[in-house]
């Protein structure tokens, strides 16, 4: 998987710990971050920002069978939440339940079909290729700004050749009507030579 965007992840990994980010809104945002209010468009960029813990690392997406792929997915990511956060892996619960484990097979499944409403790829239309989803960040406002300046430019210049166009439609026009008058001219002169011959 192509992971053009993983630095975005590793800096809210620093930025959180410059921050001294508390464990638990830490957690909360890594594993939920696109669901969590947000105050600012700054802070929602952050949050859905968060959630790239659960995609960064080996993401298959060459998979024919699409429910295996996303099984596949959800047990990498719970498998991740379980490492990360628990300590512990929780891979064989998927399938089990051990006598000693604090994780049941029910706890597994409950984590994992939090995950599930939230796909992670998308089938493409060629064959068994998938494609990972994505998320738009909110703009920021000095983003806001520059876009608008850029439509502004844009409606200014497009004003611009709309004007343009407009006297050169109203020239054209000017020039066809004399060269109306002028074939309606030759056309007179010429029938007028023309009865004269005769």
């Amino acid at each position: 998987v192509f992971a053009e965007h993983a630095w975005r992840y590793r800096d809210y990994l620093i930025e959180a710990y410059h921050k001294d980010k508390p464990f638990d809104r830490f957690v909360r945002e890594q594993i939920a971050g696109d669901l969590l209010p947000a105050e600012s468009p700054e802070e929602r960029a952050e949050n859905i920002t968060a959630t790239g813990f659960l995609m960064v690392g080996d993401v298959e997406i060459v998979e024919p069978d699409k429910a295996k792929m996303e099984a596949d997915h959800i047990d990498t990511q719970v498998s991740k939440i379980g490492m990360a956060f628990l300590g512990m892996t929780l891979g064989c619960v998927r399938c089990h339940d051990h006598k000693f484990d604090p994780i049941a097979l029910t706890d597994y499944y409950g984590i994992a079909g939090m995950l599930r409403s939230s796909p992670a790829t998308h089938k493409i239309p060629f064959g068994v290729w998938s494609t990972l989803n994505s998320t738009e960040l909110p703009e920021t406002p000095e983003q806001l700004a520059a876009r608008q300046k850029l439509e502004a430019d844009h409606e200014q210049k497009l004003a611009s050749m709309k004007g343009e166009r407009d006297r050169l439609e109203a020239e054209k026009k000017a020039v066809s009507e004399q060269l109306a008058q002028l074939e309606q001219a030759a056309n007179t002169a010429a029938n007028s030579t023309a009865s004269e011959a005769t």
